[in-house]
C-alpha cells in the first residue's frame, strides 16, 4: 500500500524568516491550524501568544496544541472578564483566580508553555506594572528558609482564603508548623512542612481524604497570587489610601462612601468592585497587554485578523461607555485608558506583530504583507450533518455513511486516525465502528505526526487514540484524516476537574463532634459528650470519651472501644431539651428500648422477605439488550455522563431485561442528570414496541418534560403527547384513542394519567417524577402499575417511606451525587441599587439567550417594576406573575415564560415551586427571602444577581 509522508518542505515554509513579515497561512481550516502552530512553537523555541477571536475557539486551539506534542509543556488560555466594569461589580473568584495564575505564571516561567491562547477582547486588560508582575510569585524549596507568619501574611495579602482544611484553590489552612496551600492552577494542593523556620518537606495532598500522594516534591514550586490586586502594607498602603481620596474628590464621590472604602483597605478588605480600581494599587502604571509579552520573549499569531479586529473595537466601545456614566454619576472609576489599552493601538499591534497570521481565506488588498504558504485542509463538518440526517431519518445504521467514507479515504492510501477523549468514549466509539463492519485497531500510546506513515500502511480501517485534538479535519498533502470524537458523537460540555465525591464524606464524621452533643452508646444508650480527657490507668496513659448520663453519671469509654459510641442524630449541642432524653447508666430503659426495637426489626425483615419474595415470583417484561440504534441516541447526548449518571443507568437497563417488574428509585439533586436516565429508559422501552408513561405532579413541569422529550428525541421516530387538565373535549379524546391504538409512544401527564377511562396498547414502562407531591388515591391506583409494568420514580427530596423500602431492598436505589460538566455554582451579586446593574445584568443574560427571574416582594407593585424594566431594556420581553392570580392564568404566564416566548418574569416567590429553567438568571430584590429559591441553583447556566432593598 503507497503511503503519504508529511511533506517536510511545507512544514519548512511555515517557518517565518526574519524581516520578512508574518507568514499567512491560509486555508488551514479545522484542527489542521493548531499542527502549523505546534510545528512554529518548534521552530522559533519559543512560547506563543496565540490571539483568537472567540472562547470556543481558544479551547479548541489550546487542546490542539497540547494534543499535537509539547515536551511537557502546556499551552494556557487567557479568558477574557466575564463582567462588565466601572458597576461596582466584581468578577466570579474562579474566573479571577484562574486568569491571574495564568498571567503571573506566563511572566515568570514561559519556557513550560507551549502557548499562552489568547481571546482577543482579553488584550484590552491592563495587567499590574511588570515589576510586579515578574516579582508578584515566590517559590517554596525543601531545606529553605520560611517564617511561617510572614508566609500566611502574603497569602492573605495575595488572595487566599484561611480555611479550616483546604478542598478548594485560592484557600490554605494553618496547624502548627503546617501549611496547606491550594495554588488555583494546581492539580493537588501542597502541605508545607517546617521544622522551625526550615521547609523539612513539601507533599502533594489529596483534597478529599486530605492524605498525603505517594512521594515527595522535587525542585522548586512556584507560588502566584490568587487575585489581581496584592493588598500592600505600611507606607504603600497610605498611599494607596491617598490616591483613592483623591479619586473620590475629583469625582466628587461622596466622603463617607470613599472612607468606608479607605478603613476597608487598611483593615485588610479588598471591597466589591475593587478590580475597577486597579491602578490605585500600584506605584507605576498598569502594563499593557502586548508589553507584558512582547514579541521578544514571545512569538505572536493571530488567527482571523478582521474578527479579531472587530471584537476588540467593539468591546472598548462597550468600556468607553461604561466608564463614561460611571464617572457621570459620581460613582469609583478611574479613566478607561488607565485600566484598558485602546482598541485601536492594539489592531495595530495585530497588524504588525505577528510571526504568524493564520486565515480561512486569503487577505485580499494587501492589509497584511507578509509571505502566503497555503496548507488546504477540510473540516469534518459535513460528517457530523451526515451522522445526524441519519439520525432523523430513523436510519438504523447512523454511521453507515462515515463507514463509506472512510473506506474510501483508505482506498486513497490515507491515514485515519479517531480520537476519544476518555476511555469510556473509546469502548463507545469501538462499539459504533464495529458495528458497521470497520476494523478498528486501538493504541494506548498518543497520537503523533510521525505516525501517519505507519497508520497508512497497517492493515486496519482506523486506529482509535485517546486524545482531544480540539477539532478534526482531512489533508491529503499530509496524509491524514483525523477525527475527533466530538464529530461522530457529537459535541459535549467540557468537564472540569471537581473533587470526587465520596460517600464517606456525606456521613456524619467524629472531626463535627462537639462538647455537649448527644452520643449513643451501643450498651448503656443516649449520653451527652464531654469531650476527650487522658487518664492514667496503672501504669499507664490512656486516652478516653467522657459521656454524661442521667443524675450526672460519667462513662469514659477508651478510645479503643470508639465502635461502641455512635453520634446521636436529631439534636444540636445545648439543646435544652435533649437533657430528658439522656439514659441512665444500669437502668432498664434503654435495655427495654432496645428489646422493642429488635422485635420490630424482625417483624419487619418478616414482612419484607415476604413481599420481595412474591416480587421476585411475578412474570414482567423482559427487554433486550440495548443495540447499535440505542448506542446512537446515547451518542446525541450532548453532554458526558456523570459517573453516577453512568452508573444509573447501567443498573437501569440491567433491571429492564430481567423478566421481573422493575421498580427503581433514582435519587439525585435538581439538574444532576436523572431526566436523562429516564429517557435512557423510556427510549428502550418504545425501541421494544411498548408505551412510556411519565407522571409529573403540575402542569407546568408537564409542560416541560415534554418540551425536554422532543428536544431529546428530536431527530427519532418517536411520537410524544402531553395529557393535563389543559386537555379538554375532543383534544383529550384524541389523546386518549391514539393511545389506546398505540400511535402515541411516550406521554407526560398530571393525575389525570391515573383515571379509569386511560387505556393504553401496551404500557411498558412508567416513569414518575417526585411522588411524594401524589396524594393517597394516586398512590393506591400507582401500586397496580407496580404489579406488572416496570416503575422508575424520579426524586430529589425521596419521602422516609420511599427511601426506607429504596434501603431495605425492596425498590431498587440508584444516587446520582456527582454534578454535571459545566454545571456552574450559583453566582451571587451584591451590589449597591442602580438601574445600570440592573440594566447590564438582564442585557448580557438577554445578550446570551438567557432568561431572568427578577423576584420581588410585594404583589402590589410588581406591574411598576415590569414597566420600569420595559424602560431600561426596551428588547426584553416582559411577563408577571405571582401567587394571587387566578391558577390556570399562573400557569400560563410560566408555560410561556418555559417556552421562551417571554425572556424576563417579573414575579413574587411563586417561582420556587420546583420548575427548571436552564437558561435563566435570577435577580432578587428588596430583601426576598431565598429559601425556596435553591430550586434554580441546578440549572447548568445559572447565575443569581441579589439586589438590596430601596431599588
Amino acid at each position: 500500500m503507497k503511503a503519504h509522508a508529511p511533506p517536510r518542505p511545507l512544514f519548512d515554509r511555515l517557518v517565518p524568516n526574519d524581516g520578512d513579515g508574518p507568514v499567512v497561512v491560509t486555508g488551514a481550516r479545522g484542527g489542521l491550524a493548531a499542527v502549523a502552530l505546534a510545528h512554529l512553537r518548534a521552530a522559533l523555541d519559543k512560547p506563543l501568544v496565540v490571539v483568537v477571536a472567540s472562547p470556543e475557539r481558544a479551547r479548541e486551539v489550546r487542546d490542539g496544541l497540547s494534543f499535537y506534542g509539547s515536551g511537557g509543556r502546556r499551552a494556557a488560555h487567557y479568558r477574557a472578564l466575564d463582567h462588565t466594569p466601572f458597576l461596582g461589580m466584581s468578577p466570579s473568584r474562579s474566573h479571577a483566580m484562574e486568569r491571574t495564575s495564568t498571567l503571573f505564571d506566563a511572566s515568570n516561567r514561559p519556557a513550560e508553555l507551549t502557548a499562552l491562547v489568547v481571546e482577543a477582547e482579553a488584550l484590552l486588560d491592563r495587567v499590574p506594572p511588570l515589576s510586579a508582575l515578574r516579582g508578584g510569585g515566590w517559590e517554596l524549596r525543601v531545606g529553605e528558609f520560611l517564617d511561617r507568619d510572614a508566609f500566611v501574611a502574603r497569602l492573605v495579602a495575595a488572595g487566599y482564603h484561611a480555611t479550616e482544611n483546604v478542598e478548594e484553590p485560592g484557600s490554605f489552612a494553618l496547624r502548627g508548623g503546617i501549611v496547606d496551600l491550594f495554588v488555583p492552577h494546581w492539580t493537588y494542593p501542597l502541605r508545607v512542612d517546617l521544622w522551625g523556620d526550615e521547609i523539612d518537606s513539601l507533599k502533594w495532598f489529596d483534597p478529599e481524604t486530605q492524605r498525603s500522594r505517594p512521594g515527595v516534591v522535587e525542585g522548586a514550586v512556584a507560588v502566584t497570587p490568587a487575585r489581581g490586586i496584592v493588598l500592600p502594607s505600611g507606607e504603600a498602603l497610605r498611599r494607596v489610601r491617598e490616591r483613592v481620596m483623591d479619586l473620590a474628590d475629583d469625582l466628587h464621590v461622596p466622603t463617607a462612601r470613599a472612607r468606608a472604602l479607605a478603613e476597608d483597605l487598611e483593615s485588610g478588605i479588598i471591597g466589591v468592585g475593587a478590580e475597577d480600581l486597579l491602578p490605585l494599587f500600584y506605584d507605576e502604571p498598569l502594563a499593557s497587554f502586548s508589553e507584558a509579552f512582547d514579541g521578544t520573549s514571545y512569538g505572536w499569531v493571530v488567527e482571523d485578523l478582521d474578527r479579531c479586529s472587530a471584537a476588540l473595537e467593539r468591546r472598548w466601545s462597550q468600556l468607553v461607555e461604561s466608564n463614561s456614566a460611571a464617572r457621570a454619576q459620581a460613582r469609583m472609576a478611574v479613566s478607561v485608558e488607565r485600566m484598558y489599552t485602546p482598541a485601536a493601538e492594539l489592531v495595530a499591534v495585530l497588524r504588525s506583530r505577528p510571526r504568524m497570521l493564520l486565515e480561512p481565506f486569503a487577505l485580499e488588498g494587501a492589509a497584511v504583507a507578509g509571505r502566503a504558504v497555503p496548507f488546504p485542509a477540510e473540516d469534518n463538518r459535513d460528517v457530523r450533518r451526515d451522522i445526524e440526517a441519519a439520525m432523523q431519518a430513523g436510519d438504523e445504521h447512523i454511521l453507515a455513511s462515515l463507514a463509506q467514507r472512510i473506506r474510501g479515504w483508505r482506498a486513497q492510501h490515507l491515514a485515519v486516525a479517531v480520537c476519544a477523549h476518555s476511555a469510556g468514549g473509546a469502548e463507545r466509539l469501538a462499539g459504533l465502528l464495529g458495528h458497521v463492519d470497520l476494523d478498528v485497531k486501538r493504541h494506548p500510546e498518543p497520537f503523533a505526526l510521525d505516525r501517519v506513515a505507519s497508520l497508512a500502511q497497517a492493515d486496519g480501517d482506523v486506529g482509535l487514540f485517546i486524545g482531544e485534538p480540539g477539532r478534526g479535519f482531512r489533508s491529503p498533502q499530509l496524509g491524514l484524516v483525523l477525527l475527533d470524537e466530538a464529530e461522530i458523537l457529537g459535541r459535549r460540555a467540557r468537564r472540569r476537574r471537581r473533587r470526587r465525591f465520596s460517600a464517606e464524606a456525606a456521613l456524619a464524621s467524629w472531626r463535627d463532634l462537639r462538647e455537649g452533643d448527644l452520643i449513643v452508646h451501643l450498651s448503656h444508650g443516649v449520653g451527652r459528650y464531654l469531650g476527650l480527657v487522658k487518664t492514667n490507668v496503672g501504669s499507664h496513659e490512656a486516652d478516653f470519651l467522657v459521656v454524661e448520663y442521667a443524675g450526672n453519671d460519667k462513662l469514659y469509654v477508651p478510645v479503643e472501644q470508639l465502635h461502641l459510641v455512635s453520634k446521636h442524630i436529631g439534636a444540636e449541642a445545648g439543646d435544652s431539651a435533649s437533657s430528658g432524653r439522656l439514659d441512665t447508666l444500669g437502668g432498664a430503659r434503654w435495655q427495654a428500648t432496645r428489646r422493642r426495637v429488635t422485635k420490630a426489626v424482625r417483624d419487619i425483615a418478616d414482612r419484607l422477605l415476604k413481599l420481595y419474595a412474591e416480587r421476585e415470583l411475578q412474570e414482567g417484561f423482559a427487554f433486550s439488550p440495548p443495540g447499535e440504534y440505542f448506542a446512537s441516541f446515547e451518542a446525541a447526548f450532548p453532554y458526558e455522563e456523570t459517573r453516577d449518571q453512568a452508573k444509573a443507568i447501567e443498573d437501569l437497563l440491567s433491571d429492564m431485561q430481567k423478566p421481573r417488574p422493575m421498580d427503581r428509585v433514582v435519587c439525585g439533586d435538581v439538574g444532576f442528570g436523572k431526566t436523562e436516565v429516564a429517557m435512557r429508559a423510556a427510549f428502550k422501552a418504545v425501541l421494544d414496541g411498548k408505551q412510556v408513561a411519565i407522571l409529573v405532579p403540575t402542569v407546568v413541569l408537564a409542560e416541560q418534560h415534554r418540551l425536554t422529550l422532543l428536544r431529546r428525541f428530536r431527530g427519532f421516530p418517536v411520537e410524544i403527547a402531553s395529557y393535563t387538565r389543559s386537555k379538554a373535549g375532543a383534544e383529550a379524546r384524541r389523546v386518549r384513542d391514539r393511545l389506546a391504538s398505540g400511535a402515541i409512544d411516550i406521554v407526560v401527564g398530571t393525575h389525570k394519567l391515573l383515571a379509569k377511562n386511560i387505556a393504553f396498547r401496551d404500557l411498558g414502562l412508567l416513569i414518575i417524577d417526585e411522588e411524594h407531591r401524589f396524594g393517597v388515591t394516586h398512590k393506591e391506583r400507582l401500586k397496580e402499575y407496580r404489579s406488572d409494568v416496570d416503575v422508575l420514580t424520579l426524586t430529589a427530596t425521596p419521602i422516609p417511606r420511599t427511601l426506607h423500602l429504596s434501603m431495605v431492598g425492596l425498590r431498587d436505589l440508584s444516587l446520582i451525587q456527582t454534578p454535571p460538566a459545566e454545571r456552574l455554582a450559583v453566582r451571587t451579586i451584591v451590589a449597591q441599587p442602580s438601574d445600570a446593574v440592573i440594566a447590564d445584568a438582564i442585557e448580557r443574560e438577554l445578550a446570551r439567550g438567557g432568561q431572568v427571574f427578577f423576584v420581588h416582594n410585594r404583589v402590589e407593585d410588581l406591574a411598576t417594576k415590569a414597566e420600569l424594566i420595559r424602560r431600561l431594556v426596551p428588547r426584553a420581553r416582559i411577563d408577571v406573575g405571582h401567587g394571587q392570580m387566578e391558577r390556570g392564568h399562573l400557569e400560563a404566564v410560566m408555560l410561556r415564560f418555559m417556552r421562551g416566548e417571554s425572556n424576563v418574569l417579573v414575579c413574587t416567590t411563586v417561582i420556587e415551586s420546583g420548575i427548571d429553567i436552564p437558561a435563566a438568571v435570577q435577580d432578587d430584590q428588596n430583601g426576598t427571602a431565598l429559601v425556596g429559591m435553591l430550586v434554580l441553583h441546578g440549572s447548568a447556566h445559572c447565575a443569581c444577581g441579589v439586589l438590596p432593598l430601596g431599588w
